[in-house]
């Protein structure tokens, strides 16, 4: 994807602020205008879309491209990225934002399963 927000709606001068190659993106269910995305630049972006010309928060703790990104369905300060670092971040995003990092040579976020370490792909997808 390539997302682009126009800077400045009063001028015709098409100004546009470009995020970087977005791999996915998610919409909260608490708040229906709050974006999250993710790509290759390793930064989660969320956007507040009545006011979408700079991100309301900037978050960055993967150490390259984001692959998945999932706000909670049940717990609206919650968000779970992962990417290709092979981590897996879940997000509490109350003031400051704080995070978890799960790492996936061990066991994912349900326990239910375990990743082994000769696991070479990148993590294909999250959800809570």
């Amino acid at each position: 994807y390539q997302l682009s927000f126009k800077t400045d709606i009063n001028n015709n001068n098409n100004n546009f602020h470009q995020v970087n190659n977005i791999r996915d993106m998610s919409f909260s269910n608490y708040m229906s205008y709050h974006l999250a995305c993710g790509g290759d630049d390793s930064f989660i972006r969320i956007y507040d879309l009545r006011f979408p010309t700079n991100p309301v928060l900037l978050l960055n703790n993967h150490s390259n491209a984001i692959t998945n990104i999932k706000f909670s369905d049940t717990h609206s300060e919650l968000l779970l990225t992962s990417g290709l670092d092979n981590n897996i971040i879940l997000w509490n995003l109350s003031k400051p934002p704080e995070y978890a990092i799960y790492n996936s040579n061990c066991c994912d976020l349900s326990q239910t399963h375990c990743f082994s370490n000769s696991y070479s792909s990148p993590i294909s997808s999250v959800s809570m």
